[in-house]
C-alpha cells in the first residue's frame, strides 16, 4: 500500500512540474514573481514569505501572504542577522518563532496583516548562481506545522528555477537596452557625420568661391597694373615729348598748332586710360581686395 508521504511527494513533484512550465513562459520579472507566489500554496505549507534577488546595489524583492503580493525594486538592500548568516555560509537556516523577535518580522512585512499566531517556524534558503545574482527564500510555516527537510529542498528547487529565469530575463532586457543605446549612438554618429559632411561641402563651396574671387581680383589687378605701367605711360610720354617740342621753338606758330593738336589727342587718350583704371578700382571685387590688403 502506498504511504501518505509518498502520495504527497508525488503530488508536490507534479505541482513543481506545473510551476516549471509556468516559469518558462514568463517574459518579465513581475510575471515571474506572480508565477512563483501562485505556485507556492500548492508546493509548500507556507503562510507568508519573502524572496529577494540582488546583485551589487540592486535588489528585486517579493513579499507575499495569502491575501496579497508586493514587489519592490530598489537599491541599498539591508540584510538582517539571519539573512547575513545564511548568505555567509550559504546553508539553509531554520528557527522557531520564539528565536526571532516578532517586531523584526512585522518590520519586514510592513503593510501585511500578520500576527504572532500566523506561523510556527521560519526558514531561509540562500542560493547563488555565482557570476550574476544571489538570492534567498525566507518563508514561514502555517500554525502548528513544522518545516521539514523536504520543504527546504523544494524551496531550493523553486528558488533555483526562479533565479535562473530571472537572470535570463534580466540579461535579455540588459541586452535590449544595450542594443537600444548602441542604435541611439549609431544614429547620433550618423547625424554628426551628416552634419560634418554638410559643413565640409559648404567649406568646399566657400573655398571655390573664394578662389574664384581671388582669381578675379588678381586678373583685375594685373589689368590695372598693365594700364598704369603701359597704357597710361604711353600718352603721358607723348605729352611730355610734345611739350619739349613746343618749348624748342615757341615762335613757330605752325609747329605750336601741330603740337597742340597732338597734345589734345594724347590728353584724350590719357583720359580714356585713366577712366579704365577708375572703372577697375570701383569694382567691388577689386575694391574689397584693396581694402583687405
Amino acid at each position: 500500500m502506498v504511504s501518505v508521504e509518498a502520495v504527497s511527494l508525488r503530488l508536490r513533484y507534479e505541482a513543481f512540474s506545473k510551476y516549471a512550465a509556468g516559469i518558462s513562459k514568463c517574459k518579465d520579472t513581475d510575471a515571474l514573481a506572480h508565477m512563483l507566489v501562485k505556485h507556492v500554496k500548492y508546493l509548500m505549507p507556507f503562510n507568508f514569505g519573502r524572496v529577494v534577488v540582488f546583485k551589487s546595489d540592486y535588489f528585486h524583492e517579493i513579499r507575499y501572504d495569502k491575501h496579497k503580493t508586493l514587489i519592490t525594486v530598489g537599491t541599498g538592500l539591508v540584510l538582517k542577522g539571519l539573512e547575513r548568516l545564511a548568505l555567509t555560509t550559504m546553508i539553509p537556516k531554520l528557527v522557531t518563532k520564539q528565536e526571532i523577535p516578532f517586531e523584526l518580522i512585522a518590520d519586514i512585512f510592513e503593510g501585511f496583516d500578520i500576527n504572532e499566531n500566523d506561523y510556527e517556524e521560519l526558514a531561509l534558503v540562500p542560493l547563488s548562481n555565482k557570476t550574476v545574482y544571489t538570492a534567498f527564500f525566507g518563508f514561514a510555516s502555517r500554525p502548528k506545522l513544522r518545516i521539514s527537510q523536504i520543504d527546504n529542498q523544494f524551496a531550493k528547487l523553486m528558488l533555483d528555477l526562479y533565479l535562473t529565469k530571472f537572470s535570463e530575463i534580466k540579461l535579455s532586457l540588459d541586452a535590449q537596452l544595450q542594443s537600444a543605446v548602441i542604435e541611439s549612438n549609431l544614429q547620433l554618429i550618423s547625424a554628426k557625420n551628416a552634419e560634418i559632411e554638410r559643413v565640409l561641402v559648404n567649406q568646399e563651396q566657400l573655398i571655390k568661391e573664394r578662389t574664384a574671387q581671388l582669381q578675379a581680383r588678381n586678373t583685375a589687378l594685373e589689368e590695372y597694373s598693365w594700364i598704369t605701367s603701359h597704357e597710361i605711360r604711353r600718352p603721358l610720354a607723348n605729352i611730355l615729348g610734345l611739350l619739349q617740342l613746343a618749348q624748342a621753338d615757341m615762335n613757330d606758330l605752325d609747329n605750336l598748332r601741330d603740337v597742340i593738336n597732338l597734345l589734345t589727342s594724347s590728353a584724350y587718350e590719357l583720359d580714356e586710360e585713366i577712366k579704365r583704371a577708375n572703372i577697375l578700382l570701383n569694382k567691388d571685387l577689386t575694391g574689397g581686395f584693396i581694402a583687405e590688403a
